[in-house]
């Protein structure tokens, strides 16, 4: 199920970032609800997880938007592995802590894609992409985490709830109970 479930969430990522995003750009800018979904899963479950997570959305993405297969793979895996890491350091209901890790994730990410795409071409003008074009987006990605944040919360909890019952249902104690109560 939960294969599925996240199946369709970069699914959706893949046709919202291509289509309905560019329309609610501010000034060019749109938020990369890629890497917030990244970490906010890496941030729900563990690294492991997060990254497999990233790796998967990463080459849906290089397939889609990309010329050079294995670039967003790599970005998102490392995203992921690195949020997953500082999963133990927080509590998931501290909304706060969960969204600096995911401003300062799409902060990293936004100066890499820089760093590889700009800088090595000879665009050495990084005072004047970090204001015009990665602080915004890292705000503007902050700001819609707060709901993909919540969102991924709440489906998180119902697959877990889902499992938790599941698992208790199958138990050997489960049915013992069950039938104590029955006499």
């Amino acid at each position: 199920m939960r294969v599925f479930v996240l199946f369709l969430i970069i699914l959706i990522d893949a046709v919202l970032q291509g289509t309905l995003l560019q329309g609610i750009g501010i000034l060019g800018i749109v938020p990369n609800i890629s890497i917030a979904l990244v970490a906010t899963y890496a941030l729900l479950r563990d690294d492991v997880e997060g990254a497999i997570f990233g790796l998967c959305l990463g080459f849906v993405k290089d397939v889609l938007h990309s010329d050079i297969l294995g670039y967003y793979s790599l970005m998102f895996l490392v995203a992921g592995y690195l949020c997953g890491k500082s999963r133990r350091s927080f509590y998931r209901e501290n909304y706060i802590s969960a969204l600096a890790i995911i401003a300062l994730t799409a902060f990293l990410y936004e100066t890499a894609f820089y760093i590889t795409g700009f800088l090595l071409r000879g665009n050495a003008l990084f005072l004047h992409y970090l204001t015009h074009i990665i602080l915004p987006t890292v705000l503007y990605t902050t700001l819609v985490s707060v709901i993909i944040y919540f969102l991924m919360c709440r489906i998180n909890n119902l697959l877990e709830g889902r499992l938790r019952h599941r698992k208790i249902r199958r138990s050997p104690t489960f049915h013992k109970k069950q039938a104590f109560y029955k006499k």
